[in-house]
């Protein structure tokens, strides 16, 4: 199977120098991609015509194939020689500097780059600062809210009507 495994959208330095796509023959048996391509999010293509070897990588530098990589919200597709998606690889959100974005146990991550080699579980590091602070990373999707603001009135709703019950009960004891 050949898989996209790899990509750098924003190396450090330059873009046109650093950028580059790699992909991985995950078969026992060399593959020929002849008259395949890869395709980004703008829609420009490239037509591969190289073999990758058992288990091994092909990597495709910007000054090969002439795509721009973005540096947000990129999306890479794999066709085969008769124009049908084998792979496909995105990712939302920026791409910090110097980070590529890989496969890794099934799940698209951003990784320390690691071309023409098995990607891996980055070492421990700790946060920077790249967000402002109290800025989520990830947007709280629609009927979360909802749902949460939906019980929330619903909770603040019933103890008003608890709390007026028992007020109203009380004063009509003390007048009694």
């Amino acid at each position: 199977m050949i898989l996209i495994n790899e990509w750098l959208p924003n190396p450090v330095g330059s873009d046109a120098q650093g950028e580059w796509i790699e992909l991985r023959n995950t078969s026992p048996n060399t593959a020929s991609l002849q008259g395949w391509r890869i395709e980004n999010a703008s829609g420009k293509k490239f037509l591969i015509n190289q073999t990758i070897v058992p288990d091994g990588y092909l990597l495709l530098p910007r000054s090969e194939t002439k795509l721009m990589l973005r540096n947000s919200g990129e999306d890479l597709k794999l066709f085969d020689a008769q124009g049908v998606l084998v792979d496909h690889s995105n990712f939302l959100g920026a791409v910090p500097e110097g980070k590529s974005v890989g496969r890794l146990n099934n799940e698209t991550v951003l990784l320390a780059p690691s071309p023409g080699t098995a990607n891996t579980k980055p070492a421990l590091q700790y946060p920077t600062l790249d967000y402002p602070l109290h800025t989520p990373l990830r947007p709280i999707s629609s009927s979360f809210s909802v749902i949460g603001l939906a019980l929330g009135t619903a909770l603040f709703l019933t103890l008003v009507v608890v709390f007026l019950k028992l007020h109203i009960h009380d004063e009509a004891e003390s007048i009694r």
